[in-house]
């Protein structure tokens, strides 16, 4: 993880997605010519990136790096405090609660955070005309996790309320 953005830091060039209006029609290479639509997104490569669209690139990945992190560490920690506790107890149910509320706000920031930064280096490259898209595949993981996270925490406080705990 560290290399991987060691080498976005020290690369010569930052990919950037600009919308297709700015990209002249292409050439299919023999099979006909073709345009993409001026509502798609073309990838492009920006030579020689000033410091401020490198900082950009970073930050349309490592919001998601970084919350995956955390919650995997979290769900560590859990585990390893279900081995000296009663996994069912409140304890630490209302934990795994929590990590679903993490996992669904701080994943929807970090994807917000990650949507801000593209769109902010897409207008360096295209100026005022720069737009984005928000659709729901970019939030829905998060929402998968954070409500997958909040089902285990219902299903064990069902199955604490219906059988007590071992003495």
């Amino acid at each position: 993880m560290v290399t991987g953005f060691g080498n976005i830091l020290a690369a010569d060039t930052v990919a950037a997605q600009v919308p297709a209006m700015f990209v002249p029609t292409l050439d299919g290479g023999g099979k006909g010519p073709f345009t993409v639509k001026n509502s798609a997104m073309v990838d492009v490569a920006i030579i020689d990136p000033t410091p401020r669209q490198v900082l950009y690139e970073v930050l349309t990945v490592l919001p998601t790096v970084v919350m995956i992190a955390v919650l995997l560490v979290a769900l560590t920690a859990l585990a390893h405090r279900t081995r000296h506790a009663t996994p069912r107890s409140p304890a630490v149910l209302g934990r795994l609660r929590a990590l679903a509320v993490l996992a669904l706000v701080g994943g929807c920031l970090a994807e917000g955070v990650q949507i801000g930064a593209q769109y902010a280096l897409t207008r360096s490259v295209v100026g005022e005309l720069a737009f984005f898209r928000i659709g729901l595949e970019q939030f829905g993981w998060w929402l998968l996790v954070a409500f997958g996270l909040a089902a285990c925490a219902e299903i064990a406080h069902r199955a604490a309320r219906t059988q007590p705990a071992a003495i």
